[in-house]
């Protein structure tokens, strides 16, 4: 949290937007860890105003699989809670 903390304070101190890119959990992580860190970074960058982008949509951090042509829910519900694409 420090570090958000402080870029937080830097974006703010400079008047610049903070985009925090090319995050994500390894699918080699158990499930339940890779959605509790995925949202909370989501949520946590939310919550300071800042807008994110997943790293990355198929193979080692899987959110889509694409071989299935499915989404992998837990992730897609971390990054998008209320996502359409949920049952």
């Amino acid at each position: 949290m420090k570090d958000f903390e402080e870029a937080r304070k830097w974006g703010v101190d400079n008047n610049r937007i903070v985009y925090l890119g090319e995050f994500g959990a390894y699918d080699k992580a158990p499930t339940e860890s890779r959605v509790t860190y995925t949202d909370y970074v989501c949520r946590t960058c939310e919550k300071m105003g800042w807008s994110w982008g997943y790293w990355q949509f198929d193979s080692d951090f899987l959110v889509f699989d694409v071989k299935t042509d499915k989404w992998f829910e837990p992730i897609l519900g971390a990054l998008i809670p209320n996502s359409p694409a949920l049952k």
